[in-house]
């Protein structure tokens, strides 16, 4: 049996003798990759998704740190594809949190300069959790989201472990 020969013919790069037709190694990734792609590991619905406050100005910012609870910031900025990443996950993990951790996120590009270089922002996405004000965590950029929500879940409940040692009255002797 003959091997089919490849022959071109004018505006068709990809005809393979004998009528078959050779399709582009670029599609075939492309789909390939599509085919492959596991469903997110959060399966929430959207109605499952918590709101992140907005925090548009410096006082603002000063006023949902300094409240009661925990505060976990993210400083992000519109033109990051990062930060879209990760903003639309930390709506569905800010839904598995109790109530007394709290999420915001800032935008670096809408607020006041001197906020931004105060809190020590540089790259973003900027993940810091505040308790009573005081910074106790950051975690500058990430490589992937699944990365930098498996530190943020280790960090969270050390403090929310913290949290209910510091609720929880004294056992009397």
């Amino acid at each position: 049996m003959r091997a089919a020969s490849r022959t071109t013919t004018p505006g068709n790069s990809n005809f393979v003798g004998v009528g078959v037709r050779r399709s582009s190694s670029r599609t075939t990734r492309r789909t390939r990759r599509r085919q492959t792609r596991r469903p997110s590991s959060m399966s929430l619905a959207d109605d499952e998704k918590r709101a992140i406050h907005r925090l548009d100005d410096e006082e603002q910012f000063i006023k949902a740190i300094n409240s009661e609870g925990i505060h976990v910031v993210e400083f992000i900025a519109t033109w990051c594809r990062k930060c879209k990443t990760l903003n639309a996950k930390m709506e569905y993990f800010a839904a598995e949190h109790p109530d007394f951790v709290t999420f915001h996120k800032v935008d670096v590009n809408n607020v006041a300069q001197e906020l931004v270089k105060r809190q020590g922002v540089t790259k973003m996405p900027t993940l810091k959790i505040f308790v009573s004000g005081r910074s106790v965590y950051e975690k500058v950029g990430f490589d992937t989201v699944r990365e930098i929500l498996d530190e943020l879940e280790f960090r969270l409940k050390q403090l929310e472990e913290e949290h209910a040692n510091a609720t929880r009255p004294a056992a009397s002797k």
